[in-house]
């Protein structure tokens, strides 16, 4: 028994040092979603200066382009910024996984050696007392017979739970093995960013120098640009001036096709009542049946819309770009002044993005396009999530239909190249919900 003890002992012993094993390697599977996530947002971002980077390039001189170089510019900046922050971010969450990766090793390391002495002793031991005699003398000399029944279970087993363990330990070497390799690589990764971040730095001081001269020669035109953005804002105006009428004309027929039903419900119980004249019996039925659709059918539209609603929130920040292609956003939403221009203010209801020749407008969430409207000889769509709204203008041509439904992805016609902006796809986007603006660039990805 007292040997029984000692062994089930050893076996317990084991049985720890391998959970902490599992354990560090659970560990290393979360640290390294971490590390692929910031991976795949520095290939993003570095995908996004890239466009940025090619756009600029090709714009052309004028006052106008001037001004949509400097907000190229901008972006850019921006996106530099932000493709500097993402390494930052990978290398401090390297480094701390490097130290508890260091920490876990030593420690296990530590584990296994004193494991692996205890199970040499425990090979010693099986090789030098367990002969066939002394193990029929351990079976036999039990107390009772469900004793007897698990020392023979645990002399069939011991020799191959030691050697499923001996196998488990070399699995868990190997496996911290290939995780130092890995380390090793994220190494040369982090050595790589360290490069990349002192090259990012340096772009992003010619990106700023460029800034500046472009304000300074933006400064001397100041007369110039105030007509000119007094122009733009006035196009503006009028664009939402019509998206807003566009939007309450729509409401208000969907309101008076339900007031309608509405009317006709009222009118088929009145009858049903006998308050208008009497009816004959299947009059009365066909009544009953009128009211009973009518009812259903608001109910069901009200559902839908509820249904829709929530769908489209709930894809907040999964959305797509508007554009296709390469692009990028010219001007934000809301109300704010240029960088170093401070005598522009800028006043958008959506986003303003540009992308190349050729580039389409597509539709960022399943819906229903409620509106095809012409202004100022370009297209305009609206489109309908149940309470929400999305606006796609400035369009040279458009694929799809009044009352047609559309899927996310689903591109809706031409963008309009404009040759007073470089000859560029200029989109202008907006999100609403009924009649009231949202920032979009919180809903797209």
């Amino acid at each position: 028994m007292i040997e029984y003890d000692k062994h089930k002992k050893k076996l317990n012993i084991l049985l720890i040092i391998l959970f902490m094993g599992l354990h560090t390697s659970m560990l290393w599977g979360q640290n390294n979603e971490t590390i692929d996530k910031l991976r795949n947002q520095r290939s993003t971002l570095q995908k996004q200066i890239t466009q940025s980077a090619l756009l600029l390039k090709s714009t052309e001189k004028t006052v106008g382009q001037e001004l949509d170089e400097l907000q190229n510019i901008e972006a850019k900046i921006a996106e530099q910024v932000n493709f500097i922050k993402k390494i930052n971010e990978s290398q401090f969450v390297l480094k701390k996984e490097i130290r508890v990766l260091t920490l876990k090793i030593a420690e296990l390391n530590k584990q296994l050696k004193k494991c692996k002495n205890e199970y040499a002793k425990s090979l010693r031991y099986v090789r030098e007392q367990h002969s066939i005699q002394q193990r029929m003398i351990f079976i036999f000399s039990a107390e009772n017979f469900n004793q007897m029944i698990r020392r023979l279970r645990y002399t069939m087993e011991y020799a191959d739970y030691q050697k499923s363990q001996a196998e488990e330990i070399k699995l868990k070497q190997a496996e911290l093995l290939k995780k130092q390799e890995e380390l090793e690589d994220a190494k040369k990764e982090m050595a790589e960013l360290v490069d990349s971040h002192k090259v990012e730095q340096k772009k992003l001081e010619v990106s700023r120098e460029k800034q500046d001269q472009i304000v300074k020669k933006l400064q001397k035109k100041k007369s110039v640009i105030k007509k000119q953005i007094s122009i733009q804002q006035k196009k503006a105006n009028a664009l939402n001036a019509e998206i807003d009428k566009q939007i309450k004309l729509e409401i208000q027929r969907a309101e008076a096709v339900r007031k309608e039903r509405e009317r006709k419900a009222r009118l088929a119980e009145a009858k049903k009542k006998g308050k208008v004249k009497s009816q004959h019996t299947t009059e009365k039925k066909k009544t009953k049946e009128r009211v009973k659709t009518y009812s259903q059918t608001n109910r069901q539209e009200k559902e839908e819309i509820k249904r829709l609603s929530g769908s489209f929130v709930s894809n907040k920040g999964k959305m797509p770009y508007p554009i296709t292609g390469e692009h990028v956003i010219l001007q934000h939403f809301g109300t704010y002044a240029v960088n170093g221009l401070q005598f522009i203010k800028l006043d958008n209801k959506g986003l303003i993005i540009k992308g190349k020749e050729g580039a389409q407008a597509r539709s960022v969430f399943d819906g229903e396009v409620t509106a095809i409207f012409p202004l100022n000889g370009l297209l305009n769509i609206i489109i309908k999530h149940g309470e929400y709204r999305t606006i796609y203008c400035n369009l040279k041509t458009v694929t799809v239909k009044a009352g047609a439904s559309v899927k996310i992805g689903q591109t809706l016609g031409e963008i309009y190249v404009d040759p007073a902006r470089g000859n560029k796809a200029i989109l202008h986007f907006q999100i609403r919900k009924n009649t009231s603006l949202i920032n979009p660039e919180s809903w797209i990805r």
